[in-house]
Parts: structure tokens; sequence; C-alpha cells
């Protein structure tokens, strides 16, 4: 997935539909890396579906601090619902709590 995501980041324009067909694999990256490179392909793309945004903030939850703040650093940027808001909001004080920075 690391080297599909590195030859996708060099392609000018991708369809919406296959980056969205890329989130559903979301909660199977557990590497911080290979997730930086899908959170950098969409935000080069400017593509933040609902779908998208959805998977994303599942990974709030995550056990890994770090891949739960990068999501968190993409999530930030879009336009979410309520609901997103909600979860993002909680896992700010949950940071807050345990001396993390998300900056």
């Amino acid at each position: 997935r690391v080297r599909l995501l590195g030859l996708l980041a060099s392609e000018k324009e991708l369809p919406d539909t296959l980056l969205d067909e890329l989130a559903t694999t979301l909660p199977g990256m557990k590497n911080y890396h290979e997730l930086h490179l899908f959170f950098s392909l969409l935000e080069n793309h400017g593509h933040a579906s609902q779908p998208v945004l959805e998977e994303s903030a599942h990974l709030l939850d995550s056990q890994n601090f770090f891949i739960a703040r990068r999501a968190y650093w993409y999530l930030e940027k879009q336009a979410v619902d309520a609901q997103i808001t909600k979860r993002m909001r909680r896992f700010h004080e949950k940071c807050s709590k345990e001396g993390r920075f998300l900056k």
C-alpha cells in the first residue's frame, strides 16, 4: 500500500471515487507512514468527502496516539459535521488530560 500511495501521489488528478474507496482501508492501516501518505494524498487533492471524514474520525480512537493525532490534523482542516466535531473535542480533551500536545 505504501508503494501504491507513493505512485498515486505523483498523479495530478485522481477520481474522488478512488480516494473514497481507499478510505475504506483506513482501519487496516496500522503503520503511521502509510496513514500519513494517505492523508497527504487527500490533502494534496483537496478531498474530504463524508465517507472519508467518517473513516478518519474512527481513527481518533486508535490506541496509537500518532495515528489518532494524524487523523485529528486532517480533520481539523475540514468542514466536519457536529458528530465528528464532538469526537474531535473528546480527543482533544483526552490529550490535554494526558499532557499530550496536538501541534
